[in-house]
């Protein structure tokens, strides 16, 4: 359980991860549980179908709640003067099995600001942006350096074995996901455009859950951009 304040608020830490009340619960899972929901609608799936669109409905989950992320702190050594930008390279080595795609928040001398994907600079615009490729987030501009620190959201890499505990409250809309989509194939002896259409609803109920728990964790509904 997440330990709050008098108004029943989340406390977190300095990156705005939610504080245990006790050690928190195991962080890794396997697709095993995943699999047991399946198997209850559907034991006849082959194996190679199930392990690779419920990695594929894992990775679209984390990118539509951020369910999954990690804080960083920008320190010197990540600024380029040149470029006037903070470069966190490699962010993948810190987290094996796992890839960033965004970053969710910012704290410029503990304020949350706003970042943005460099896909919607606006030159006219004096925000912060940043990019991600190859596991590398570069945030920019920069004149001085403020204190600041990230929020970045990952997901899964396709060749994971192991998934995120964040993952754990949300086995079973993931699951629904993924029979959204089995019920939905054409010609299958388990086709059923009825129950595609009730394991695609479960599943958005969990999307919007997943995101609503960020929004209260975080208080930043305002300017949440999923992706």
């Amino acid at each position: 359980m997440f330990l709050t304040d008098g108004n029943g608020r989340v406390l977190t830490d300095e990156f705005g991860n939610p504080l245990w009340d006790n050690d928190p619960p195991i962080n890794i899972i396997s697709l095993d549980p995943f699999w047991e929901e399946i198997r209850w609608h559907l034991p006849e799936l082959p194996v190679a179908l199930v392990t690779s669109r419920l990695i594929t409905v894992i990775r679209e989950f984390c990118r539509k709640t951020w369910v999954v992320y990690r804080g960083f702190r920008v320190l010197s050594e990540h600024l380029d003067p040149v470029e006037n930008l903070a470069v966190l390279a490699h962010i993948d080595e810190y987290m094996p099995g796992l890839i960033p795609l965004a970053v969710a928040e910012v704290k410029l001398n503990g304020v949350v600001t706003e970042a943005k994907p460099r896909i919607m600079l606006n030159t006219d615009d004096a925000g912060l942006y940043y990019s991600i490729t190859d596991a590398t987030i570069r945030l920019f501009p920069f004149g001085t350096l403020p204190e600041i620190s990230l929020m970045v959201a990952f997901a899964p890499s396709g060749d994971a074995t192991e998934y995120p505990g964040e993952l754990r409250p949300y086995i079973k809309g993931i699951a629904s996901g993924f029979l959204a989509e089995i019920y939905a194939m054409p010609n299958k002896p388990w086709t059923d455009l009825a129950l595609s259409a009730y394991h695609a609803a479960l599943y958005g109920q969990a999307i919007g859950q997943a995101q609503g728990n960020w929004c209260v964790y975080h208080g930043t509904s305002g300017k949440v951009r999923w992706i």
